[in-house]
Formats: C-alpha cells, sequence, structure tokens
C-alpha cells in the first residue's frame, strides 16, 4: 500500500456492528478511540446525547458565575458557541474534503454526524466546575482556572483532530493545520473582545495580583497566538492546494440497531439534574452580586451601599470584585462618588473596599501624568480631602508604597506651573491642601 491509497478501516467498521454504546464508550471517546469515535458516529442519537452534555456544561460554566434566575440567557451560550463554531469548522473541513475527493454525498448529514461528536466533547466543561475560588486565594483561583481552561482546550482541539482524521479517513498532517488555524482564529477573536484586565505599562492604576496574573498570561497567550498564525496560514494554504493523499468519508449508516445504554442516558441527565441540588447553595449570593451591581452601573450608589452594609462579605461571591473593576479599566461608577459616600459611613468591609480602591487609582507613581493634570479644581479638591481623611485614619493609610506614591504625586502638584497650558489651573485653595497634605507625609513614619 503507498502513502497516496487510503487507508481501509472496514475490520473497526464491522467491529462496531452490533455494539450498544455504553459508558466504556464514551472513555475511550475522550482517549481519542476511533472505534469508540465510529460507533458514536454510527449512532443518530448521538446528536441529542451531546446536547445533554451541552446543557450540563452551560451549568458547570456559569452555575456560581451568573444570576441564572435574572439572566438565564447564560445557560446557552455553550449550545450558541458550539453550534456557531462547529458549523464554521465543519464547513472549512468539507471545502478541504472536496479538494481530497471524499466525495460527501449527504452535507446535512454529515454535518448531524460531526455536530454529535462536536458536542460529545462537552463533559471536559464538567472541570470548570470545580470551585478553587471556595478554597484558594484570588491569585491561585485565577492560576488554576487558567490551567483548567488550557487543559480543556487542549484535549478538545485533539480530540476534534482525531474525530476528522477518522471519519475522513485523512492523515494527520492534512487536517492539524486547518484544525489550528481555526482554532487559533477563535482564540484571537475572543481574546480582542472579552473583558480583561489591561496591563499599563506607563502605569494609571495598581493592579492586583490576580489581574496581574490573568493580563500577563492573556497577554502571553494572544502573543503566541500572532506569532503561530502565520504558520497555520502557510500550512492550511498548502493542505488546499494539492489533492493528495485522498480522503474517504466515512458515511455515516444512522444505524438505529445498536442502542445507546440506559446507564449512558441516566448519566447524561444526572449530569443536569444533579445542579438543582448545587443551585440553592451557589445562587443566593450571585443575586445579591447582581443586584448590587445593577445599581451601582445604574448610578443608583447610595441604594447599592445600603444593599452591600446589609449583607457580611462573605454573603458574595468569593474573591467578587465590586464596580468599578479598576484593572479591566472600568469608570463607572466613579471611584470619586463611592469614596464621598463610604467615607462619611462605619468604617465596615464596604469602606474598607472603596477606600483600597481609591488608593490603588490614585496612589501610583504616574498619577500626575494623567488625572490630576486634567482635572477641574473642585474635583481635585475632593481627591485632597479624601487623602487627608486616609491620614486621619492611620490604620487605613498603611501601605509604604502607597504613602511613597501619593507623596510623588504631590509634590509635582505643588511645585507645578500654573501658567503651564499642559495643566489645568491650580486655584491657591487647592495648592495650599497640597503643601499641608505633603508636610504630614513627610512627617510620617516610615
Amino acid at each position: 500500500m503507498t502513502s497516496l491509497e487510503p487507508i481501509d478501516h472496514a475490520d473497526e467498521r464491522s467491529a462496531t456492528n452490533g455494539t450498544d454504546i455504553t459508558l466504556k464508550t464514551i472513555a475511550q471517546y475522550f482517549l481519542c478511540s476511533r472505534t469508540a469515535i465510529l460507533s458514536l458516529a454510527e449512532n443518530s442519537r448521538t446528536v441529542w446525547l451531546g446536547l445533554l452534555f451541552v446543557i450540563s456544561a452551560g451549568f458547570a460554566r456559569e452555575y456560581d458565575g451568573e444570576d441564572l434566575w435574572s439572566e438565564p440567557w447564560h445557560l446557552l451560550l455553550p449550545f450558541v458557541a458550539s453550534l456557531v463554531t462547529s458549523l464554521l469548522l465543519f464547513v472549512l473541513v468539507y471545502l478541504l474534503s472536496l479538494r481530497r475527493h471524499a466525495h460527501v454525498k449527504s452535507v446535512f448529514s454529515s454535518y448531524r454526524t460531526f455536530l454529535g461528536l462536536y458536542w460529545m466533547t462537552a463533559p471536559l466543561a464538567w472541570l470548570y466546575a470545580i470551585p478553587v475560588e471556595r478554597f484558594l486565594s484570588a491569585a491561585a483561583a485565577v492560576e488554576v482556572n487558567l490551567w483548567l481552561l488550557g487543559i480543556v482546550a487542549l484535549w478538545r482541539v485533539s480530540l476534534i483532530i482525531r474525530v476528522i482524521t477518522v471519519l475522513f479517513n485523512a492523515r494527520i498532517e492534512t487536517v492539524l493545520p486547518v484544525v489550528l488555524l481555526f482554532a487559533d482564529s477563535v482564540l484571537l477573536f475572543l481574546l480582542a473582545y472579552m473583558p480583561r484586565p489591561i496591563l499599563n505599562v506607563m502605569g494609571g492604576v495598581r493592579m492586583t495580583e490576580s489581574e496581574r496574573t490573568l493580563a500577563s498570561v492573556t497577554l502571553f497567550v494572544q502573543a503566541i497566538g500572532m506569532l503561530a498564525y502565520p504558520f497555520w496560514v502557510i500550512g492550511s494554504g498548502i493542505v488546499f492546494c494539492f489533492g493528495q493523499p485522498a480522503w474517504l468519508y466515512h458515511a455515516s449508516t444512522g444505524d438505529g440497531s445498536r442502542k445507546i445504554r440506559p446507564s449512558v442516558w441516566a448519566v447524561a441527565l444526572l449530569s443536569i439534574l444533579i445542579w438543582s441540588f448545587i443551585l440553592p447553595m451557589t445562587q443566593p449570593e450571585q443575586r445579591i452580586r447582581f443586584q448590587v451591581e445593577r445599581a451601582l452601573r445604574a448610578g443608583r450608589l447610595p441604594e447599592a451601599i445600603v444593599m452591600m452594609r446589609a449583607h457580611r462579605i462573605d454573603e458574595f461571591p468569593p474573591h467578587w470584585d465590586p464596580p468599578p473593576r479598576l484593572g479591566y479599566h472600568e469608570s463607572t461608577p466613579r471611584i470619586m462618588d463611592l469614596v464621598e459616600i463610604v467615607n462619611d459611613g462605619p468604617d465596615d468591609w464596604v469602606r474598607h473596599v472603596y477606600l483600597e480602591k481609591f488608593q490603588r487609582q490614585f496612589f501610583d507613581k504616574h498619577f500626575w501624568n494623567s488625572p490630576l493634570r486634567e482635572m477641574q479644581d473642585d474635583e481635585r479638591l475632593k481627591v485632597l480631602n479624601v487623602f487627608e481623611s486616609l491620614l486621619d485614619d492611620g490604620k487605613t493609610l498603611s501601605d509604604p508604597e502607597s504613602v511613597y506614591y501619593l507623596l510623588l504625586s504631590l509634590l509635582e502638584f505643588k511645585e507645578s506651573d500654573g501658567n503651564n497650558l499642559e495643566v489645568r489651573p491650580i486655584k491657591n485653595e487647592v495648592r495650599e491642601k497640597a503643601k499641608n497634605l505633603v508636610t504630614r507625609l513627610m512627617k510620617k513614619p516610615g
């Protein structure tokens, strides 16, 4: 047999005849077994089994991340995303199969088979259900979640490459660049539009450890994706230019004689029903979070602060970061407006959260280069008044780095030339306030 001759897997096809789909078949599918892939491809009910797993994957992703009572559409995202991505990938593979003389007779039937196998990868998303936020720090939880995301992504891509090589009796080198081009395109698209922390080289906001981790990893992945992209394009172009070695499509018979065992259906249904026991434990905190965030983003700040103070911090989701998320460069609601409200209230966790955000935003070595320059004097005076209140509270302003950055900004502010056209005019009242704060900071121990 030469390298250009298609490989006949009649023995493996016959081996699947009369064999029911069991839990062992599903496990073997995730290990890229050719026999398991052919067994699932031959069964017309695989697509419905896969759909159940997609529904369960939606719960696994969002059960502790969204208020599903208020926004149930989050559960539809895996379904819609899988339909779109599977269709786009199938079109690419189908066009390639035409060049490889695969003779796909029914495009609809072929896509149905492919969709069923594509959906059968959904249980890999169960890894996302591991509640790492509940027993790890914020930074460690982000790191573990990124590892889980990478494992699932690589596993899915590898499995789909295997599925295509089996369905089309194709060599891996004729499939690999096309699938990786598609996967890289999806990755770069998501990174371009997903909300994520932004690494600001020139300063502006001091990021938390978890935000720095997420920002640096996504930036690294984006760079690798962009560097690899030309190789996938060139490889795909080469694959499309040649018609050999030929493919031989494994046409699905839609065989209904081989049943999907009741135990398999039971596991698929249980993967959905189990969330009825888990959601009552996780959704109350998501409900509170949703109500507070909706009030904050609608500008109902006093109402939102009252709601927050009516609950303990542990009644909200673990490591919850109330708006605005500074690392994501969110500007609504304004920190200054929130600080004015909480600073006059009790010294509770709500005040601590927003004063910490205030320090992250304003106590930066580059702060003078933008915010103070652009502010009107009444806004500058508000900021300086909060600085003064923080100095009055020795426990709040205890971070030496914060004090150092604040001092740098105030020194430039105090000594700035009033005739500088790049700086808005500074009233004497504001300049004197800055001088007094500088004097107090210079006397501060440490």
